[in-house]
């Protein structure tokens, strides 16, 4: 067998289910790589505005082609990315608007165009999926959902128990942050 690496290197990142996931859980080259398809899609969107192609139809293909790359199983990884990262693909976002109507301001073109930023997007994609897992025993997911049944913290009219967490990137994980998100009384 023919290996391209020597298998007792640890690898700097690996992709997992179409997430470049690296050793620190930083998911920059996740973001880079993201981004890199996104401007190459991004290109093409410029090429159809000068073609003619109406608003309406920039709209869709940024919705279609460029905003799901960019936040694909973004309930992953999208609190653990740094402000920087966060920013790059927000600039994404940016940029296709820019394309779509160069006149406005960004916050306006989201006015304009009925389109959150895409932080908002991407929360408001994460709390619908953990109010689907959080609903359905039968999901794959639930059991990682700690329902609140001790006698102490149930005093305090709290659903959800999240798992204690000692690092500040533990806690940002999807389960305990949400958990502790929607830990609200019965």
């Amino acid at each position: 067998m023919n290996f391209d690496h020597n298998p007792t290197t640890p690898l700097e990142s690996v992709k997992f289910l179409g997430i470049l996931v690296d050793n620190h859980l930083t998911f920059i080259d996740h973001v880079e790589n993201s981004v890199k398809k996104c401007n190459s899609k991004l290109l093409l969107m410029r090429q159809l505005r000068k073609v003619v192609m109406n608003q309406i139809g920039l709209k869709t293909f940024y919705c279609t082609n460029i905003r799901s790359i960019l936040t694909y199983a973004s309930s992953v990884f999208y609190n653990f990315l740094s402000k920087t990262c966060k920013w790059r693909l927000e600039h994404v976002q940016a940029s296709a608007t820019k394309i779509i109507d160069p006149d406005l301001e960004y916050h306006e073109r989201l006015k304009v165009f009925d389109l959150p930023t895409l932080s908002d997007f991407i929360n408001t994609a994460s709390e619908s999926v953990f109010k689907k897992i959080s609903r359905n025993e039968k999901h794959p997911l639930f059991n990682r959902i700690l329902i609140n049944q001790a006698r102490v913290t149930s005093c305090l009219n709290t659903v959800y128990h999240p798992p204690k967490c000692r690092t500040q990137k533990r806690f940002n994980s999807f389960f305990p942050s949400y958990m502790s998100k929607f830990n609200q009384p019965f």
